[in-house]
Formats: structure tokens, sequence, C-alpha cells
């Protein structure tokens, strides 16, 4: 597990876009897991197997034994799950309704994501884009955007990808903005016509805000904190961002992280917290649902804990503390959020309440 999850925060270079017939609601993605609102299914990978877990009921739709390997997260649209595992590499696709394999195909790819009728790859080539029929396998397009950079996939929405390095058209494979060279580019969120991206310190020595308009990218306005070096996670909700920026990378001795709610048409600060992090800040760390702003952090090897406020105030709504470590997520759908756990757990809280229970899956 400890390889799998290392290799997703390692951001190699190409996106690999499988395409699909009938396409429906765009899912939710966390680490192991992947969860269908619509279909009420979470996918889930372990180490020895794929399944299927109905939400509601917690119980298992179908469960698929895979042969041995790393796996990465599943990523699942129209009908299709795929996985990709461990060396030498093997993107796998299979029914989504039955978990019957489709096809495999040998691949680079070391992180997945899944945007409308597509399934999107990176591989070990600057800045490239390839489409393939998720159906058959066949590569439909290859091409390269030509520069040298990693590409990491931070938000979607159907048809727009925003990466570590551009935004593109995923149906057409159009790039529709280049970030600037220097930007070191490590969080984003689409809000409506908004593009909303976070930098981490690189060249520019402190995080930077940037929010653009509709399709031709115009800029709205952009901020520098050198007192803020890492923008780690953005989260949106119609004119509402937050962002979680952290003073310095830190994984295993205590830091600050601080939670800003703003304006994200504007710019303007609604409220600020600074929050002490006694071991793990993590990625993907903010969650902005129902007027509710969520934070997860680890705070123990062994531990991990759930914070959440109001949106308009910043009142403190609930705090939930887990004997499990917290790995991935967190995904909200309504008032439903999910975070991922070391021990193939799900945990499930009500971002209302901040009622919280725990989806288990056997581990064989």
């Amino acid at each position: 597990m400890a390889c799998r999850r290392i290799s997703r925060l390692l951001f190699t270079a190409l996106g690999i876009i499988l395409l699909s017939a009938g396409a429906k609601a765009q899912c939710l993605e966390g680490g192991d897991f992947t969860y269908c609102p619509d279909a009420d299914i979470m996918y889930v990978v372990t180490d020895t197997a794929l399944m299927a877990v109905h939400v509601s009921s917690r119980g298992i739709k179908w469960r698929t034994s895979l042969p041995e390997g790393a796996y990465v997260k599943p990523v699942a649209t129209a009908g299709i799950v795929a996985i990709i595992d461990g060396a030498p590499a093997h993107l796998r696709a299979y029914d989504a309704s039955t978990g019957k394999p489709l096809w495999n195909i040998e691949s680079k790819t070391t992180d997945l994501t899944a945007l409308g009728p597509y399934i999107l790859g990176d591989i070990d080539r600057s800045e490239g884009l390839i489409t393939i029929d998720a159906q058959t396998g066949k590569i439909i397009r290859d091409r390269s955007m030509g520069n040298a950079g990693f590409v990491g996939f931070l938000a979607s929405s159907d048809p727009l990808l925003l990466t570590t390095v551009f935004a593109v058209d995923a149906r057409s494979g159009r790039l529709l903005m280049h970030w600037p060279k220097d930007w070191t580019v490590s969080a984003a969120a689409i809000s409506g016509d908004l593009r909303i991206i976070g930098t981490e310190s690189g060249g520019l020595k402190h995080g930077k805000l940037a929010v653009y308009s509709g399709p031709a990218f115009k800029m709205l306005w952009t901020r520098s904190d050198p007192k803020e070096p890492i923008v780690a996670g953005i989260a949106a909700e119609g004119d509402k961002m937050l962002v979680a920026t952290y003073e310095e990378e830190h994984m295993d001795h205590p830091g600050r992280a601080r939670l800003e709610m703003m304006s994200a048409t504007t710019g303007k600060t609604i409220w600020t917290k600074d929050i002490m992090c006694d071991y793990m800040l993590l990625p993907t760390p903010v969650a902005l649902t129902q007027g509710t702003a969520i934070f997860f952090m680890d705070d123990t090897r062994d531990s991990s804990v759930v914070e959440a406020f109001e949106t308009a105030t910043g009142k403190q709504k609930w705090i939930v503390h887990t004997d499990r470590r917290l790995t991935d997520g967190l995904v909200c759908a309504g008032a439903h959020c999910y975070m991922g756990a070391i021990s193939y757990e799900i945990l499930e809280v009500d971002a209302q309440s901040g009622a919280a229970s725990w989806l288990s899956l056997p581990k064989q």
C-alpha cells in the first residue's frame, strides 16, 4: 500500500484519455476509492482485489481478485472501471456493473482521473495526451504539448481539465491555457465559470492564487503571499472558495496550516483560521458542501482529525477524532463526505451533523 500511495503523489509526464459512449455524471475520486453518487456505488481497490460496494446498504455488489501488484486508485465513468498496477505497469478495464475484465494494455501510467466519458492517466512523456477507446483499449489520439514538465491532475468538469501544467479540453485534446513557467501549480478548483489555481514554493518562493473566468481564461485577480509558501488545497462552491496553505512542507513534525474563506470573484477574505497540525498534512485536505467548510489532517501515526466550520462565519460546527489514520479523500456529495483510511476502510461523515461511520471492507 505504501508504494501505491507514494506513486500517486509523484507527478509523471503525460495524460491518457479513454473514450467511451454514453457518459454519466462524473464520479468523485479519493485515493484508493471512487464514489459514484448516482449509482450509490463506491469502487475500492486493495492489494488483492477491486470491489464495488453499495454505500447505503454497505453490501458488496461484486469483487474481482487482482494479480499481485501495487495498484493505484480506481476511476469510473460510463460503465467502465479502470485501475493501474505496478511494474511492468498495465492499465486494466472492468465492467462497472459486473467486475468482469474487459481489456488490459501495457502502460507507464502512475495516476488516473475520470472526466465525463473519459478516463485520464499520466505516463512518462512530457505533457502528452493520449485518447483510448474504453471499450477496446485502442489508441484514438496521441499528442504531446511539446514542453518539458510533469502533468498531474487537479480538477475537472466535463470537458475542462486542470492539471499542474495546463488546462485542456479533454474531448478534443485542445490546449486552453498553459500556466506560466515559473509557477509550480499544486492545487486547483472549478466553480461554474471560475477556474482557480494555487501554487507552491518553487521559483516564486511563495504561494500564489489566481482566478480566471470563462473559456478564454480571463484573469480576474491574482495574489502572492510570501508567508504562505504552499497552497495545498482549494475547494469552491458558488462564489466561495476555501484555501488551505501551509507555512512549510512537513510530514513528520508539527506545523501550521491556514484556512482562508474567500470570495472567488473578488479575492476578498471572509475569515481565516490557523490550525496547528501535529503530524501529517494530507493532499486534498479541504471540501466545501452545503454551507460547510471541512478540513482534515493526521494528528498521529494512528489517528486523524476532521473539522467543520460554517462557511459564512468560520464558527466551528463539529470535530471528529478517528482511531485510524486517514490517508486520502476528501470527497463530498451533498451532506455525505468520504475519506479513505490506511486500514482499507472508508470514513463517511455527515457534513451537517458530524455523525461518522466506517465502511469496512474484507481484506482477502
